[in-house]
């Protein structure tokens, strides 16, 4: 790796350039530098058992899609969209691999949650309900039932309280795309609040 001493004086930019032309072991610079951030957004997203493992996941796909990043936007803004795209890739395959409905613990009122939920009138009533621990527990239960575009739109706008205007910058759309698909992922999300209750009642 070249001049480690002064990593801090390497843009991006910098570091990318000397990878791509052979340098590949300054590739762990940009590990460095934005390990902690990737952590974060994969933590917010997956059990925490596996946010290792996905943070690994998204440098690996980083080094090789590199030759992709354009350059227009920030490196970390291009990053971050990776590690979103490996949280949906994750969740598509633990929706492949359990069954439809799993029944919660009986020691859990999650009906009277879910119920909660799908009365909350408004957005703001809707992400006070998701701070609750126990509302979380039964949100993510439905949550299952969304494809990863709309799980990542509820989970960042509704459970971090991001607002739509930093979703849209992340995933690439435009605000009003943005709110369209938000709108549509809540309702679907109700739809789904409203198939597990009736399971749960069986």
């Amino acid at each position: 790796m070249e001049d480690m001493d002064g990593k801090d004086n390497f843009d991006d930019a910098d570091v990318i350039r000397k990878v791509l032309g052979g340098m590949v072991d300054n590739f762990e610079l940009l590990v460095q530098r934005y390990k902690a951030k990737v952590g974060r957004i994969v933590a917010g997203r997956v059990p925490s058992a596996d946010v290792e493992d996905l943070t690994h996941q998204t440098f690996v796909r980083a080094f090789k899609s590199l030759s992709s990043f354009g350059g227009r936007a920030p490196f970390e803004n291009w990053l971050a969209k990776l590690a979103v795209h490996c949280c949906h890739d994750y969740w598509r395959v633990k929706q492949k691999e359990k069954s439809r409905f799993v029944r919660p613990d009986e020691s859990v009122s999650y009906q009277t949650w879910l119920d909660r939920v799908s009365a909350a009138g408004n957005d703001r009533d809707l992400t006070k309900l998701a701070e609750q621990a126990e509302v979380r527990m039964a949100l993510e239960q439905a949550m299952g039932h969304l494809d990863a575009d709309e799980r990542w739109l509820i989970e960042s706008h509704y459970y971090e309280a991001m607002p739509l205007k930093a979703v849209a910058a992340t995933l690439g759309w435009s605000l009003v795309k943005t709110k369209v698909k938000a709108m549509r992922a809540r309702i679907k999300l109700r739809k789904a609040i409203g198939e597990l209750i009736k399971e749960w009642s069986k």
